[in-house]
């Protein structure tokens, strides 16, 4: 929580010299903690892959949501895109489909970060294109 305290000040900073560089940092901590946070789970149940007591992911996507709040550049959606796609964090992810309606998939299993990770690339080539 002290690490999550510093980096919370740390961005919310007015004027930083890289400020890319401290985000990226901040975000691969949170990747971090969500899979030991995954591998502690995983060696209490005794199984090889387990379905996370709440969104071991959901901090590093809020992360990423406010990161693309503040710039829409597109090395962000293609970090974001790439995180979804890896699936080392299995969790179940709402993204708004091409119709515009929320949709929840799972990133766990075969081929299912894929999905996930389609979707943040249509919605960041979407915001781009305009």
């Amino acid at each position: 929580e002290r690490c999550r305290a510093v980096y919370e000040l740390a961005i919310n900073q007015p004027a930083l010299d890289m400020p890319e560089a401290l985000w990226k940092q901040y975000i691969d901590f949170e990747i971090s903690m969500a899979k030991d946070l995954l591998l502690e789970e995983n060696e209490a149940s005794g199984s090889d892959r387990s379905e996370p007591k709440e969104s071991s992911g959901s901090r590093v996507r809020e992360l990423f949501e406010r990161l693309l709040e503040r710039t829409k550049h597109v090395k962000v959606w293609i970090s974001y895109a790439t995180f979804e796609a890896s699936g080392d964090i299995p969790d179940e992810v709402t993204h708004e489909n091409e119709n515009g309606n929320d949709r929840v998939m799972s990133s766990m299993g075969v081929g299912g970060g894929m999905e996930v990770s389609r979707c943040v690339f249509r919605k960041g080539y979407g915001l781009l294109k305009d």
